[in-house]
């Protein structure tokens, strides 16, 4: 009877050893992928709020500098407020797309953000270290 008791002690001790390393994996890449969902959410509302501000009548940049910096300033700006720094270089935009409605071609903004996201840990276990989210948004333009 004492033997027996000894033994399933020394059972559940080795699946004690065996489940916290899965478990302790399994919570990490928890918190690491609402991180990155996070992120990418952010890339994603930045992109739309500098899409929005570039379609607007005022914003019509005719390819001056000055103008496409400060929407790119708006997209930046978003970043920063929700904790996240994007890089200007990494934002593009075009005023001069055309989309065909209903026969008729309507000028839009494209705004696209690219932001590397780096995984804390995961690296250690052979995933990549950084991913390029990216976001492309489209916007009718009122002018």
């Amino acid at each position: 009877m004492r033997q027996t008791r000894r033994s399933q002690r020394g059972a559940a001790l080795v699946e004690l050893a065996i489940i916290v390393p899965v478990l302790v994996l399994l919570v990490y890449i928890v918190t690491e992928g609402a991180a990155l969902i996070r992120t990418h959410q952010l890339v994603n509302n930045a992109a739309r709020e500098g899409a929005r501000f570039s379609s607007i009548d005022a914003n019509e940049c005719r390819g001056e500098a000055a103008c496409l910096d400060q929407i790119r300033q708006v997209v930046v700006d978003y970043g920063a407020r929700n904790g996240l720094t994007i890089n200007p270089a990494n934002i593009t935009i075009d005023q001069t797309m055309g989309v065909m409605t209903g026969g008729v071609l309507m000028r839009t903004s494209v705004v696209t953000v690219v932001h590397p996201y780096t995984l804390q840990m995961l690296p250690a276990f052979g995933v990549p270290s950084v991913f390029n989210l990216a976001a492309r948004v489209q916007f009718r333009n009122l002018y």
